[in-house]
């Protein structure tokens, strides 16, 4: 079964270009409130839901948490200016709930040659990609990036979003659906 994921801007505030006067780079700063939805395993309880809830609502720029027991989906608000996503889908899979949501691979991209080229070691090339709105988790290791993205149907976020990336990955990457085992972690032994 597939489950829609999606991102939807909430509040009217827009995305800021400021110019840095001292290099005179052009930076995107991203701000506003955004809904970004998504599916979830291993939810199948009422109250389990609820503190879940709890836990994703107290991380910084929560506005709202709602998690469906019957659709097995979480719905947050989030101010991307103060929190990411990947931070409320690393809480939730801490939980037990890790998303329902396939991996992409970026083609071509190898962090070990990558990371060095940013000026970044591995670490900080995945938290540079956690912190792209819309993606909610990433794996930077065996000589592969793949990252879980949710779709962003705000046009200006979606364009910020893949602006970003491809400032990390390159001009042109491809993000291709990655082929996994057909066992989920839980059910490996």
């Amino acid at each position: 079964i597939l489950k829609a994921s999606s991102a939807r801007k909430r509040t009217t505030s827009e995305p800021q270009i400021d110019e840095d006067s001292e290099d005179h780079d052009l930076e995107i700063s991203m701000d506003g409130v955004y809904q970004f939805d998504w599916g979830i395993r291993g939810m199948d309880c009422p109250d389990c839901a609820m503190k879940a809830s709890r836990a994703v609502k107290r991380l910084p720029g929560i506005q709202s948490c709602r998690i469906s027991v019957a659709e097995g989906t979480v719905e947050i608000s989030q101010d991307i200016s103060i929190g990411t996503v990947s931070r409320a889908s690393s809480v939730l899979a801490s939980l037990g709930h890790e998303p329902d949501i396939g991996w992409l691979r970026a083609d071509g991209a190898n962090p070990e040659r990558l990371a060095p080229r940013l000026g970044l070691d591995n670490k900080g090339l995945r938290n540079s990609i956690l912190s792209i709105p819309g993606t909610l988790d990433a794996r930077t290791d065996k000589g592969h990036i793949d990252v879980q993205r949710v779709w962003i149907s705000d046009p200006e976020l979606r364009m910020i979003s893949e602006q970003k990336m491809s400032e990390l990955l390159g001009e042109g990457h491809m993000l291709s659906p990655v082929r996994e085992s057909a066992f989920r972690k839980d059910q490996i032994q």
